[in-house]
């Protein structure tokens, strides 16, 4: 197994020593990179595009240029704009969701030519999988080194239609990034090229709010009105969906709040459409004694705001649900960028909370279970100081800077391969 780890000797070395080898058309000389990074990117309400953003401003730091071939999302192909929260250029290049995602991709890498392009990529925003292989045999035909990060990997025994799509992309790229040991587990399984893949965690924002502003101005910021804020806050982060448990939270904050005050905070985009808060409002309209405990606002919260959130909250909950995908949950390092107890169940996506600090995590999404860990965490059990502890030393070291540090090594490497 290849997890990716960062030597700081190995770019200054590299930066200061001409090239030890000889390639038709060089592709790397001197210090300065550039990178050109096919993803979704904000304003789209999109976990990938937050992702992109955040290692691209990481990148930007370690030296590296990077300009986004970005989802259009409404704009016009080949006007240039930004990222709002970095102003790193962004083009609109390529519609997601949609067949024929690949033509504008292609003329665009033809143009430009770059030495390297990474590709975030979801099933969803790439949907043709065999336009997407070959979309990439064309960039590296045109004298590109490709990566491709998999923020989801399907397992073989959901989606055994795509067990060659896996094979086919390692074969033609020169790198896939992968977040966990489990997704870099399930490509070796079925056969990919496990010589190619690399393990780098998902980066974690340390929260800027953190230490510095007080949980009634990071509520007053928002424009939420409690009628105590000393009261504990309990809260699932991120977008809202079926699959992240809110029904599961309703229950174990019922049982809950019989024992203690306390308010439920859930507070996002709904990517389901309007099924899951559908779901919140009818499980209160039958428990009249519980709604004025219970705060839902329907909104996208940019970054600073959801920054801002969890600041706020004293209870971070990822009672999720699994699926058939192997992935690696961003709100969860949002949460432990931001000191804050977690509880989480024991899916895939929530692997790390499993493997650092399992006393908080529970083998599946029962209310029961993760009404217990609450009680565990509201009592002040010395274990939670212990696991939030745990948690801030791996947002540390999966911090940023460092993750974009690793990305930068590895560029390097396919750059000289």
């Amino acid at each position: 197994m290849y997890i990716h780890r960062l030597d700081l000797g190995v770019a200054s070395l590299l930066c200061n020593t001409a090239p030890a080898y000889a390639l038709a058309k060089p592709v790397y000389t001197g210090c300065a990179m550039e990178v050109k990074m096919v993803s979704r990117v904000p304003p789209t309400p999109c976990g990938v595009a937050e992702y992109a953003s955040m290692l691209g401003e990481g990148l930007r730091e370690a030296g590296v240029e990077v300009e986004f071939l970005a989802d259009v999302e409404g704009e016009e192909l080949g006007r240039a704009g930004a990222d709002p929260y970095t102003g790193i250029r962004a083009v609109p290049t390529f519609r997601s969701g949609i067949e024929g995602f690949s033509k504008t991709l292609i003329e665009y890498v033809e143009k430009l030519q770059p030495d390297l392009v990474h590709i975030q990529h979801e099933y969803s925003i790439f949907p043709n999988n065999e336009e997407f292989v070959e979309m990439i045999k064309r960039f590296r035909e045109l004298g590109s080194r490709v990566v491709v990060t998999m923020h989801s990997v399907a397992h073989a025994f959901h989606r055994p239609q795509l067990v060659e799509f896996h094979r086919a992309l390692s074969r033609v790229v020169n790198a896939v990034i992968v977040h966990s040991p489990l997704q870099h587990g399930e490509l070796m399984m079925q056969r990919a090229e496990v010589s190619k893949i690399r393990i780098v965690p998902h980066g974690t924002t340390l929260n800027p709010f953190a230490d510095i502003v007080s949980k009634s101005t990071a509520l007053s910021r928002l424009g939420i009105e409690l009628d105590d804020v000393d009261k504990p806050i309990i809260s699932v982060p991120g977008f809202i969906r079926m699959d992240k448990g809110l029904d599961v939270m309703l229950k174990s904050f019922e049982i809950v709040r019989k024992y203690y005050d306390a308010k439920l905070l859930l507070v996002g985009h709904p990517q389901d459409g309007d099924e899951p808060l559908l779901r919140v409002r009818e499980f209160l309209e039958k428990r009249e004694w519980l709604k004025r405990d219970v705060v839902t606002i329907r909104t996208f919260l940019p970054r600073d705001k959801l920054l801002l959130l969890l600041r706020a909250v004293d209870i971070a909950v990822f009672p999720y649900r699994d699926n058939d995908l192997l992935s690696v949950s961003g709100a969860f390092h949002l949460a432990i960028g931001s000191k804050k107890p977690v509880i989480c169940s024991q899916t895939p996506r929530l692997c790390e909370c499993t493997t650092i600090a399992p006393e908080l995590a529970v083998p599946s999404p029962a209310p029961e279970a993760i009404a217990k860990k609450l009680r565990l965490v509201l009592e002040g059990d010395s274990v939670v100081k212990e696991c939030v502890d745990r948690l801030w030393r791996y947002a540390i070291q999966t911090s940023w800077s460092r993750v974009a540090k690793m990305h930068s090594e590895i560029y390097l490497e396919v750059l000289e391969s």
